[in-house]
């Protein structure tokens, strides 16, 4: 591999069709006995349109952000932002429909739910949860206990054997990345450059490419654990515990794994 593709959160377990499916058919039976499911959710399945709006108005609105994101690509997010936040509803009801839309259907449908705002803001509606402000209050709680434990893991036989052998190697680009590895088609993130001091993050989901190079860390793990309750995927069984201790511990949502 000609460049030095660090993965943070990687699983190579396949998300079927079949899954997003039986998640769908899931949430949909949960939706109907109370406002919170069994994910945290509160707004996995709005019905009521925004006020002063229709199903005509709220279809014009998506034509707009189309045409934004082709004028001005994802430099528009943030005036996309609440034209985003307008269309909620139907966005929710193309991302729980059946057949389960792939990414790149996703992506062209609704290509601002690929920016940073677009998803943190979908996530903050689907759960009433600021995850950046969340997680970075968790870091900032919890984070020297998190120092503590992995502290603890450099006394573990075989750890220094690994240490000495680490050679950081140089930064990939997306090309590189889509280019030179089999990508798996859960959510994982991959850092770019040294992983001891990393320079960016992408964010990959079906084998693509979706988000990034961006800076912060703490960034690309927030759309990582966002992407997985916006788009209705089941944790994968290697980085479920990752994943769960965000969920618990981090972002307070109470409830049952995904």
């Amino acid at each position: 591999m000609p460049a030095a593709i660090r993965i943070a959160v990687a699983d190579q377990k396949r998300t079927s069709p079949g899954d997003r499916r039986d998640m769908v058919k899931e949430r949909a039976r949960v939706i109907a006995r109370g406002p919170v499911d069994q994910y945290g959710c509160v707004r996995w399945c709005p019905e009521e349109l925004p006020a002063g709006e229709t199903e005509a108005t709220l279809d014009e609105i998506k034509r707009q952000l189309c045409n934004m994101y082709s004028e001005e690509g994802m430099g528009g997010s943030e005036r996309a932002e609440p034209l985003m936040e307008k269309t909620y509803i139907i966005q929710r009801r193309y991302l729980n429909s059946l057949p389960a839309p792939d990414i790149e259907g996703i992506k062209g449908e609704w290509p601002f739910l690929f920016s940073q705002r677009g998803l943190y803001s979908h996530f903050g509606l689907l759960t009433d949860i600021s995850i950046l402000m969340k997680l970075q209050e968790a870091l900032n709680n919890k984070g020297s206990t998190v120092i503590r434990f992995c502290q603890e893991l450099n006394r573990h036989p075989g750890i220094e054997d690994i240490l000495a052998n680490y050679v950081p190697e140089p930064c990939a680009t997306v090309a590189d990345v889509q280019r030179t590895m089999e990508l798996p088609s859960t959510p994982y993130l991959i850092v770019q450059g040294d992983m001891m001091n990393p320079k960016a993050w992408m964010l990959c989901i079906d084998q693509v490419v979706v988000m990034g190079p961006h800076d912060h860390f703490v960034q690309g793990v927030a759309a990582l654990f966002a992407s997985y309750y916006a788009f209705n995927l089941h944790y994968p069984e290697h980085g479920s515990s990752t994943l769960e201790f965000i969920q618990r511990n981090v972002n307070t949502v109470e409830v049952s794994s995904l």
